[in-house]
C-alpha cells in the first residue's frame, strides 16, 4: 500500500460501577446506546470494558445491559469485585459469556483458574483471556490484589504463580507471531504503572523487562481505576498506558479507538473520547 489504511475500530467502556439497577445502570445504558447508534458509522467490531463491572446486585443489570450489544463485549475484572467479597460471584456471572466468545472471536483463550496466592494463602479465582482480530492480539490481564484492606485493595499485583496471570502474560507475549510491528494491546483495569493503585517498583521493573524484550509489538495499556482520561508512555517498558473515564459519575464517556496498518510495516491506534449526554 502507498497510504496508512484502517483496519477497524473498537471502544473502551470504564468502570460502569453497577450495584443495581439504578443510576450507574442507566448511565452505562447510554453509552451502550450510542456505541450502537453509532456502530455502523464508525465500523466498531468490539467493545473492551475495562473492570469494576458490576456488584451486589448489579451483575443481572449489567450483563442485560450489554447482552444488548450486537458485537461482542470482553470484559476484565475490577478490583471493587474482589474488595466486596464478590470475586466468585463475578466469575459465576460472567464465565458463561466470556466461554461463549470463542464462537464469535478469532483465535479466543479463557484461563479460568484457581490458585491459592501466596500473599493471603487462599484461593483466588484469576480470569485472564487472549484474542486476535484482523493481525491484533489483544489480552486481558487480571491484577487485582486478593488483599482485602482500604488502600492496599486498590493495588495490583502481578500474581506469578502456576496458573497465574505473570505466567499467562509471558506465554502470550512470546506466543505472538512475528509480523506487523505493535501488534498486541493489553486491557486490565489497574494501570501497568510503578504507582499507588498500580505496581510496586520491583513490579514494575519486572513487566517492563518482560515488554522490553517484545517493544517491537507491545503498543497499548487500556484501562480504567482512576475514573480519568490518561495517555502517558510507561518508562522504559515500551509501551503507552492510556485510560479511560468512569461511565458511573459525573460525564458519561468511551473511547473509541480506530487501529491503522502503516506503509512502514505497523499498526497505530489514533483514539479520542466521547461525552454521551446525560440527564441524571
Amino acid at each position: 500500500p502507498t497510504e496508512d489504511t484502517r483496519a477497524f475500530t473498537f471502544v473502551v467502556v470504564a468502570d460502569p460501577h453497577v450495584y443495581d439497577d439504578g443510576e450507574h445502570t442507566r448511565r452505562l445504558e447510554e453509552a451502550l446506546t450510542w456505541i450502537e447508534a453509532q456502530r455502523e458509522a464508525l465500523a466498531v467490531d468490539f467493545v473492551l470494558v475495562a473492570g469494576d463491572v458490576a456488584w451486589k446486585k448489579g451483575h443481572d443489570p449489567a450483563l442485560a445491559a450489554f447482552d444488548t450489544l450486537p458485537i461482542p463485549w470482553v470484559p476484565v475484572i475490577g478490583d471493587n469485585e474482589i474488595q466486596y467479597g464478590e470475586e466468585a460471584l463475578y466469575a459465576e456471572k460472567f464465565s458463561p459469556h466470556l466461554a461463549g466468545l470463542a464462537d464469535r472471536l478469532e483465535d479466543w483463550r479463557l484461563s479460568d483458574v484457581t490458585v491459592t496466592l501466596p500473599e493471603t494463602g487462599e484461593p483466588a479465582t484469576l480470569l485472564n483471556w487472549r484474542f486476535r482480530h484482523r493481525g491484533v492480539t489483544f489480552l486481558g490481564l487480571d491484577w487485582g490484589t486478593r488483599i482485602k484492606l482500604p488502600i492496599l485493595g486498590e493495588n495490583a499485583a502481578l500474581h506469578d504463580v502456576e496458573g497465574g496471570t505473570w505466567r499467562f502474560f509471558e506465554e502470550e507475549l512470546a506466543a505472538v507471531p512475528e509480523g506487523l510491528d505493535e501488534r498486541v494491546i493489553v486491557l486490565t483495569h489497574h494501570p501497568m504503572l510503578v504507582i499507588p493503585g498500580g505496581f510496586t517498583a520491583v513490579e514494575g521493573g519486572r513487566i517492563a523487562e518482560l515488554t522490553r524484550a517484545r517493544e517491537d509489538v507491545v503498543a497499548m495499556n487500556l484501562g480504567g481505576h482512576f475514573h480519568l482520561d490518561f495517555d502517558q508512555p510507561a518508562a522504559d517498558a515500551g509501551y503507552d498506558v492510556v485510560l479511560t473515564d468512569a461511565t458511573w459519575d459525573d460525564e458519561v464517556r468511551v473511547r473509541v479507538v480506530d487501529v491503522w496498518r502503516t506503509v512502514e510495516g505497523a499498526f497505530r491506534y489514533d483514539h479520542h473520547t466521547v461525552t454521551i449526554p446525560f440527564t441524571p
